[in-house]
């Protein structure tokens, strides 16, 4: 462990810039955490995704990196679920965003598959699952898991619309944002600031939200053994 007056750094295993960016935030909130990244330890890793599940593959991410440098990691895998398709259905993600047809995606490629789906069924009625994994110092680990796409208070809090046509914006490592729109304003992601989501109209699906999200945290905050910051510590 770090000392007192030294970060304790933990690892995000990942080397997706835009999912670094959003596992780190959810360390803000706590104090004495650096999270870095694979490429501030110029590591080099390809790990194999050969999880049956979200839950498996976040694991194996999270172990790996672990077993290389002896840091606390967290990791995290998402899946894709369309209400339009049943789960059964081949064309229904999964864990298996990136892989189509027995072979890895581009982002490109990842628009073209998707927005071809879109243009096949109609706007796509979709919504992300994720699990995450932590390793500690010691090796101890654990995985939390909620998302449900089945779940109706869950697809209403994080369910969004898939369309065709892609946004010209890019958001590198996550190229389906491009094709991502907010059910209620029926307008791209990129297209909406921060603002506009704390209408009153929208109160309930933010209170859905803070359900979901106050249980990662509980379970950052157990599992890593980490204190929240205090008040002032948050200017």
């Amino acid at each position: 462990m770090a000392g007192s007056d030294t970060p304790r750094r933990i690892l995000i295993g990942t080397t997706n810039p835009s999912k670094f960016q959003s596992l780190s935030r959810r360390f803000f909130q706590f104090s004495g955490v650096a999270c870095v990244s694979p490429s501030d330890l110029a590591l080099q890793m390809e790990i194999p995704e050969t999880g049956a599940t979200m839950a498996e593959n976040a694991q194996l991410k999270a172990r790996a990196f672990h077993r290389r440098t002896g840091l606390a990691v967290l990791s995290a895998d998402s899946g894709l679920f369309f209400r339009e398709l049943p789960m059964d259905d081949p064309r229904q993600p999964g864990p298996y965003i990136r892989r189509v047809g027995g072979r890895v995606l581009t982002d490109e490629e990842m628009l073209q598959y998707y927005s071809g789906l879109a243009r096949e069924f109609g706007l796509l009625h979709a919504c992300y699952c994720t699990a995450f994994a932590g390793v500690d110092e010691e090796g101890r680990d654990a995985v939390f898991f909620q998302d449900d796409p089945r779940d109706a208070d869950f697809f209403r809090a994080f369910g969004f619309l898939m369309c065709s046509h892609p946004h010209e914006k890019r958001n590198p490592g996550w190229p389906l944002d491009s094709l991502s729109m907010d059910p209620y304003f029926q307008r791209y992601w990129f297209d909406i600031a921060d603002s506009e989501y704390e209408i009153p109209e929208l109160a309930p699906i933010r209170q859905l939200q803070t359900h979901f999200q106050v249980r990662v945290t509980a379970f950052l905050e157990q599992f890593f053994r980490l204190q929240r910051k205090q008040p002032l510590e948050n200017h």
